[in-house]
């Protein structure tokens, strides 16, 4: 996977981890929450920040040694422990709602090592208007504050997680099938290929491999793999004068009855019948 998509799916994590930590607290712990409009420059501190980059110029996002180059409509996650700092080339307006992670936070190692995290969005009008609910309730302070002030925050993190889900989980299964096209090609004639095989060609684990390949192709990889077998199969059965056990070795099947089964559970005829053109 590229950087992007590993940013993407980091995010959504941690998203979903702030979002369960939060729906357990007696409060939202908000600490800050307001679009900027100059440069930022934030001291060190226990905070855990969520922002967006809504419009102006390209802007360098500093976090300790950690660097990244920020357009608009760039989602922003990224911890104080070091400070952090925010350079616009000429101009921005950067949504920031900064949370105090102290109370019972269930990864404090996001907080100790400098953490910066960008990745596009997909709905940023949604997502501004969820940053400027929370601004809004921070300021407000008064009636139900605290209960409100809880649940526009478990509302901005779940949109947080839904902008980047959509996007990550089309990288993935791009970079999946990409990569599954690509080692069915090279090793169409070995039949050792096996499912963690597939997986690590496409830098995933195996669970990974087979939600985003059956979401993105309606079956799992494997299945797939003796799909293009038996493609390749019929192509040579009307090609070529080669033997059915010949056909089987170079689909990758070990066994020639086995194909010859698998041929037909999948055509619904005999390989010999499909070659006299029957089934067909």
């Amino acid at each position: 996977m590229d950087g992007v998509c590993q940013n993407m799916d980091r995010i959504r994590i941690i998203a979903e981890e702030v979002l369960s930590w939060v729906s357990l607290l007696p409060e939202a712990p908000v600490r800050y929450a307001k679009e900027d409009r100059l440069p930022v420059n934030t001291a060190p501190g226990s905070l855990l920040e969520f922002g967006f980059h809504r419009a102006g110029s390209e802007t360098l996002i500093e976090v300790g040694e950690l660097r990244a180059w920020s357009v608009p409509n760039t989602l922003v996650v990224l911890n104080a422990h070091f400070g952090n700092r925010g350079t616009p080339r000429t101009n921005w307006a950067y949504w920031c709602v900064s949370l105090d992670p102290r109370v019972d936070f269930p990864h404090p190692e996001w907080l100790v090592e400098p953490l910066l995290l960008t990745a596009p969005v997909r709905h940023p009008a949604r997502l501004t208007a969820q940053y400027e609910a929370v601004a809004r309730q921070y300021a407000w302070e008064a009636g139900a504050h605290r209960y409100r002030m809880k649940a526009e925050l478990l509302s901005l993190l779940a949109e947080v997680r839904e902008s980047v889900a959509g996007e990550s989980d089309m990288s993935l299964r791009s970079s999946a099938c990409e990569a599954v096209l690509a080692l069915v090609e090279e090793r169409l004639e070995d039949p050792s290929l096996a499912l963690p095989d597939v997986a690590r060609a496409a830098s995933l684990s195996v669970a990974q491999l087979c939600r985003v390949f059956q979401g993105e192709m309606g079956t799992s990889p494997m299945k797939f793999v003796t799909a293009k077998r038996i493609e390749h199969a019929c192509d040579l059965l009307q090609r070529t004068a080669l033997r059915v056990s010949e056909i089987s070795s170079r689909v990758g099947f070990r066994d020639p009855l086995h194909f010859s089964r698998v041929f037909r559970r999948t055509i619904g005829v005999s390989p010999t019948r499909f070659r006299r053109g029957e089934g067909r």
